[in-house]
């Protein structure tokens, strides 16, 4: 019996953990509030401004984002990464009078509130 239970909570926490891969950055914007996709942010950078190994925190630890720095005064949180391209989530702060901009480097596309979908092509 104890067997059994131990597949079925595998057979879960596999399910659970496809279901959250496969969430598009976009959706997962959509579907969280505003305050709490920027806080979480804000905390992720400066936890690994600390060194900390436990950087992530709900809602974005959902969505195992690959890393985190900081833009200027707002926060890149990096979910692919294929060498010379990067795409996320692009975080502006209250304090930032930086507004993302579309140019030959960034693609920003505003979804919400302080909260944009980024293309970055890295420059050699």
């Amino acid at each position: 019996m104890r067997r059994i239970a131990f597949i079925i909570a595998a057979i879960i926490a596999c399910s659970l953990s496809a279901q959250a891969d496969s969430v598009s950055p976009e959706r997962f914007v959509r579907d969280h509030k505003s305050g709490d996709v920027i806080s979480a942010a804000e905390t992720a950078i400066s936890r690994a401004a600390q060194n900390r190994k436990d950087i992530w925190v709900l809602p974005l630890a959902e969505i195992n984002p690959i890393r985190v720095y900081a833009d200027r005064v707002n926060i890149v949180v990096v979910m692919k990464d294929e060498g010379k391209k990067e795409a996320g989530i692009y975080v502006t702060r209250t304090i930032s009078s930086y507004l993302p901009t579309s140019d030959d480097e960034w693609k920003f596309t505003h979804v919400k509130n302080g909260i944009y979908l980024y293309e970055r092509q890295k420059k050699a």
